[in-house]
């Protein structure tokens, strides 16, 4: 549970895509040119930033596994987590930005360490955290761990289909309607 706990607190205070609309800047509008579905540009680059953070979580991950002797059940689902917890991140970095994107900065500083959607998607990101945190510890002495993770890996998978589908359907039009 306590690298369940890391796991969360890594994925959730680096949000990568909560800027990378911004960061198009003045050149959105060359972006949407391009002959590709909206869904596959929006998805790209949920996938640039899985294959930035995912590899980082698994090795970390094998590394505890050998040092702290996880069995293999645990392990899988650690894994599945590893997965699962960074998308939730990303797409909620990714919808925020499509809410309040910052088109003309000065300077990309300005949109990775001063937009709203960086606040607002890092301060989701430590909510869900503290609200994992709150529920584990509730109920840590009356279910047992596999349970416990097997349940997280579910809701996760809930909770990250509800936000492709949010993204899908409302992230499209946002971005659409995106102009400078």
């Amino acid at each position: 549970l306590i690298i369940f706990i890391l796991i969360s607190f890594t994925a959730f205070t680096t949000s990568i895509t909560n800027s990378v609309i911004s960061l198009e800047g003045k050149n959105i509008n060359i972006l949407k040119s391009l002959p590709i579905k909206t869904k596959n540009i929006l998805l790209s680059k949920i996938y640039s930033c899985l294959v930035i953070t995912t590899p980082v979580l698994l090795v970390g991950d094998i590394i505890l596994f050998i040092r702290f002797r996880i069995n293999i059940l645990e392990a899988i689902l650690l894994l599945i987590l590893s997965v699962l917890i960074p998308l939730v991140s990303h797409f909620i970095g990714l919808i925020t930005n499509l809410k309040y994107p910052k088109l003309d900065w000065e300077n990309t500083a300005e949109v990775v360490k001063q937009s709203t959607s960086s606040f607002i998607s890092v301060m989701l990101g430590m909510l869900l955290m503290m609200i994992s945190i709150v529920i584990i510890l509730s109920v840590l002495d009356k279910i047992s761990p596999i349970l416990i993770l097997l349940i997280a890996t579910i809701i996760y998978i809930i909770i990250n289909f509800i936000l492709y589908l949010y993204l899908i359907k409302k992230g499209t039009k946002k971005f659409n309607k995106l102009s400078i």
